[in-house]
């Protein structure tokens, strides 16, 4: 199965090109994009001409900072719908939440994770990984920095990690990142400043938020037709989870189907049980918290967590 992603992400791209002087009609000639494509910002182009639009940008700037200069040339909008859904988070670190819960919305491999055990860290997660992924993780933090930098008040980094292994001196990329940047890491992110995760968001508007996240579920559900066995798991989770059954055997058996057969079809979907389970709980999670409608554990109970302590390490760190 041809793996798709979302049009606007090469859109988002060439607009990066274009602020740095590429010639945009040459690089969407050499991969043979159709530039009408872009005129439907939920339409969707195969993975590997992503990879084939940097192929060429490098043949004509082989300098290995690139992903990271594109991505902060990158305008903000550029996203759309994404893009002021996190603009209008009530937090910082609800913005990361917001971002990361949505952000299929742009990508179908890319993630986020968080780490607080040894400062707030935002880290860029490829799967399934993919070659040259680093150039894709660079673009992505970059672009992800940017536009916190612009949009939140007291936004700050402090340090960053890119996979990436180059000869370059870090010195060319901590010109762009204007912090000390560490090359060759196990993983790509940046750690922030202390108290920024907390920091509220003075644009802040959980109306416009509300109504952009049904906007987005919308698409979401237009998406899951499409792949008839996701949409059927997410449509009994639900009940699985207020009866405590929804291990991936249940759900198998309520759809008439054995645990190898579902795993089977999920994989050709690029997705595991586990995957959507974990999807569909921080969505639901996610709209409870906001809409102060229960507590927390409340929202943990509800959610299929035996414990509180469960759910916080599954959604919260």
């Amino acid at each position: 199965m041809q793996l798709m992603i979302p049009a606007i992400s090469i859109k988002a791209a060439l607009d990066g090109f274009a602020v740095l002087g590429f010639n945009t009609s040459n690089l969407l000639n050499a991969t043979g994009i159709d530039p009408e494509l872009f005129q439907d910002p939920f339409a969707s182009v195969p993975d590997e001409l992503f990879g084939q639009l940097w192929m060429h940008a490098f043949k004509q700037d082989p300098d290995p900072t690139l992903p990271t200069r594109v991505g902060l040339a990158v305008p903000y909008n550029a996203f759309g719908l994404l893009d002021h859904m996190v603009g209008s988070s009530t937090t910082i670190g609800e913005a990361f939440h917001v971002l990361n819960l949505f952000l299929w919305l742009v990508s179908i491999d890319m993630s986020l994770d968080f780490d607080h055990r040894h400062g707030d860290w935002v880290w860029v997660l490829n799967d399934p990984p993919v070659p040259a992924r680093f150039i894709s993780e660079q673009w992505t933090l970059a672009v992800i920095f940017q536009r916190f930098r612009q949009r939140m008040y007291g936004f700050r980094i402090e340090e960053v990690h890119l996979s990436q292994s180059t000869t370059v001196p870090t010195e060319r990329f901590e010109q762009y990142w204007e912090v000390p940047v560490r090359l060759g890491q196990h993983a790509t992110g940046f750690r922030l400043a202390a108290g920024v995760w907390e920091s509220p968001n003075q644009e802040s508007d959980p109306m416009l938020q509300q109504t952009l996240r049904t906007v987005a579920e919308q698409v979401q559900i237009k998406q899951f037709e499409e792949a008839p066995l996701i949409y059927a798991i997410r449509t009994r989770l639900p009940e699985a989870l207020r009866e405590g059954q929804f291990s991936a055997d249940d759900i198998a058996q309520e759809l008439g189907l054995s645990r190898r057969t579902l795993q089977r079809r999920l994989s050709s979907e690029n997705i595991t049980f586990q995957q959507l389970l974990d999807i569909y709980r921080q969505e639901q999670a996610m709209q409870m918290l906001q809409n102060g409608e229960t507590s927390m554990i409340d929202v943990a109970y509800t959610l299929g967590y035996t414990e509180q302590s469960s759910f916080n390490r599954a959604f919260l760190t």
